[in-house]
Order: structure tokens, then C-alpha cells, then sequence
């Protein structure tokens, strides 16, 4: 006969065990969620990304058409306003739009591509909204920029310019403003106020205190730059640009949601650029005079079996042709958010360790070239590419 005993030892061992397995269960579970393996390195663990907030996901836009612009030099494009009409910038003003870049190397050899221009000259202010290349922490990206002036020039010029700091990147829609409140400037892309760069070039603080006349008597241009009568050629945008609108008022002061819809016309507009059709201002004051060939380009392509229909990158899902940024350009709803390397709808670590694996950082230079990681669009994949994603991911929430 069996010693009692060790039948009860045996019964609280098994039990033990049981209750051991079960917790070690429960361990795992909740744990192993804050752990991913590294993409390509078998057995490295590190932490799971933050979830990425509202503030690194894309904004679509809800419209159909839009104006698009070359800016190669070659028949160059824009849209010129001769003899704007109440259209007065020397009280408070916002100037806004939507842009989306197909090349950002050409603003980085020529400079500045400029989205509204009003050159200074005799009794009107000059304004400018413009992307500028600013090379900081190694990086030269295209950055937001605003300059205003009271006088021409040749003359006693008096102006203020102000850089944002974000990055901006080619093949992504962004909404970006200008404003000027009384006598202080803000920038603003995708609803969130830019903070200033202070790099010598401009002034942090970003007061105006000069007075600004304006008869409203100088031409206005969206998508490049016009002056003394003819284009300036190295201004021109390269892509797309839609939903111009100038206000009288300072619409913003702080951070806000960016409507994805069509601009409406209200007490405060002075006028509005829908260009899905053409160059009409929607407050009936103003008409466009189209430089060049505009094209009003619309969503309309021929998708394939890849495209899974969820707004989400289906024009690139569909490999029509071989480079989706010009295949695929204006198929707004259908986004190609280019740092999302694994379309997850937001850039954060995980696409930084993919385009770490896609080819070694060490020789980046001598990787098979894949357009998609090339971020700048320099035809090259480099550590620029991978210091791009970085500070993308580390200024996105900032």
C-alpha cells in the first residue's frame, strides 16, 4: 500500500507545478507584448514603439482635382493674378494652402519654390510663402518659409523672414499657412504652429514691426514667382498645389484640425483658389491667368488586383509603372506615405529598423537602389536616407 505521505507530497507537486506553469503563462502574455524581435537579427529583443498619436499620421484631402505644376524650367507654370482686386495684405492676413511636392532635390540645388508671391514694388507690400532648403544637423531639407517687406529691394527695404522646422517631403500631401497677426508671424503645416529656426538667417521670435502698405497694385502668383513681368524660373513648383485661400484675418493662433474638405468663402476671405477646374476665385473678385501648361489632373487610374481599396496607398499597391510618384500623382485619396515602409499608417521605429535592414548603414552607397527608401529624392541611398527617417520620427510629435 502507498505511503500517504508521498501521495500528498506528489498532489502538492503536481499542484505547484500546475500554478507555476499558470503564472508563468500570465507573465508572458502581459510581457511579451512590450518586446519585438529586431527585423533581419533573430534573438535581439528591444522595446515596442509608442503608438504613434494624430500628430505623425497624414492628413487626405478630400478633393478631386488639382493644379499641377513642372517647375523644371521648361514651359514653366504658374498661376498669375495681373490686377488682383481686394486683395490687401497690410492688416492681419492668413494665406493657406495644399501642396504636394514630386522632388525636393530641385528646391535643394535651386534654393526656394515659392507657393504665393507678391513682389514688392511701388506702394504694395511684398509677401511671400515659399519652401526654402535650410541645411541644419546635416540634413538639407526644404522648410517652410514666410517673408514680408514694406518697401522694394532697391529702396530702403524693411522685412522679417521666418523659417519653420518641420521637414518637408516629397509625395505627401501637407496643408501648410501663413500668418500674420498684428505685428507677430506664424507658420503652420498640418494644423500644428511651427516652431522657429534661429540659425542666423531669421529672427526666432518672429515680430514684424515694420508698417505694411499695400494699393494692392503688384500681381500675385501661386505656384512660382513673378516679377518684373516675367517668371522666375528657379521659384517654379515641382507638383501640385490646390485650395488657395488669402484672408483678411488672422485665422489661427494655436494648433489646430486641418478640414479636409473644399475651403468655403465666408466675411474673412478675400479670395479662393479652388483650382480643381480652373483658376476662377470663388469670391467672384479675382481670376487667374494660367503661365504655361496647368494641368487639372483628377483621381481617374486604372487600378490592379494588388489594390485593396482602403484609402490607404492603393495607387502604389496597383505597380503602375515603375516609379508611383509620377504614375501616381495626383491620386489624392490614395496616399503614398513615403517614411510608412511598412504601411502601418504612422512612422515610428519599426520603419526606421526596415530601412536599416533593407540595406547595411555601414554601405548604404553600395546597396541595390529601391526607390522608396530613397526619402530625398537624390537618386542615391545614403545616411542622409536614414538621418532623414530619424528626424522625421523625432520631430513629429515635438
Amino acid at each position: 500500500m502507498p505511503d500517504k505521505s508521498c501521495k500528498g507530497n506528489i498532489h502538492l507537486a503536481l499542484i505547484l507545478l500546475i500554478s507555476f506553469l499558470i503564472a508563468l503563462f500570465f507573465v508572458y502574455k502581459n510581457y511579451s507584448s512590450d518586446f519585438i524581435a529586431t527585423a533581419g537579427k533573430p534573438g535581439v529583443s528591444v522595446p515596442s514603439p509608442t503608438p504613434a498619436s494624430v500628430c505623425n499620421m497624414p492628413l487626405i484631402p478630400e478633393f478631386n482635382k488639382a493644379a499641377v505644376l513642372t517647375g523644371t524650367g521648361v514651359n514653366d507654370k504658374l498661376i498669375l493674378i495681373k490686377q488682383p482686386t481686394a486683395i490687401n495684405l497690410s492688416g492681419d492676413f492668413t494665406i493657406e494652402a495644399w501642396i504636394k511636392l514630386n522632388d525636393i532635390q530641385t528646391i535643394n540645388s535651386e534654393g526656394r519654390k515659392t507657393i504665393f508671391g507678391r513682389a514688392s514694388t511701388g506702394n504694395t507690400a511684398g509677401v511671400s510663402l515659399s519652401m526654402e532648403r535650410i541645411d541644419i544637423t546635416s540634413l538639407i531639407i526644404p522648410r517652410l518659409k514666410l517673408t514680408v517687406a514694406s518697401l522694394p529691394y532697391n529702396q530702403n527695404y524693411i522685412g522679417e523672414t521666418i523659417y519653420g522646422t518641420s521637414p518637408i517631403l516629397p509625395n505627401m500631401w501637407y496643408h501648410v499657412a501663413a500668418v500674420k497677426n498684428g505685428s507677430n508671424l506664424s507658420l503652420f503645416i498640418n494644423g500644428k504652429k511651427e516652431k522657429l529656426l534661429d540659425n542666423g538667417q531669421s529672427s526666432q521670435d518672429g515680430v514684424y514691426t515694420g508698417q505694411l502698405l499695400d494699393s494692392g497694385d503688384s500681381p500675385i502668383s501661386i505656384g512660382g514667382l513673378y516679377f518684373d513681368g516675367a517668371i522666375k524660373e528657379e521659384n517654379n513648383i515641382e507638383g501640385a498645389i490646390e485650395e488657395v485661400r488669402i484672408s483678411n484675418s488672422a485665422r489661427y493662433s494655436a494648433n489646430f484640425t486641418v478640414s479636409v474638405n473644399p475651403f468655403t468663402t465666408d466675411v474673412n476671405t478675400m479670395a479662393l483658389f479652388h483650382l480643381d477646374e480652373n483658376t476662377i476665385d470663388s469670391t467672384g473678385s479675382n481670376t487667374g491667368e494660367i503661365l504655361g501648361d496647368v494641368i487639372f489632373s483628377d483621381s481617374s487610374l486604372q487600378y490592379s488586383p494588388d489594390s485593396d481599396f482602403d484609402g490607404w496607398s492603393d495607387c502604389s499597391e496597383s505597380k503602375i509603372g515603375t516609379n508611383f510618384s509620377k504614375a501616381c500623382p495626383m491620386n489624392i485619396k490614395d496616399v503614398v506615405w513615403v517614411p510608412d515602409f511598412n504601411n502601418d499608417k504612422k512612422v515610428d521605429s519599426n520603419d526606421r529598423r526596415i530601412i536599416d535592414n533593407a540595406f547595411d548603414p555601414k554601405t548604404y552607397l553600395n546597396a541595390k537602389y529601391n526607390k522608396r527608401y530613397d526619402l530625398n529624392t537624390d537618386g542615391k541611398l545614403d545616411t542622409k536616407d536614414r538621418n532623414l527617417i530619424e528626424f522625421f520620427i523625432n520631430q513629429s510629435c515635438n
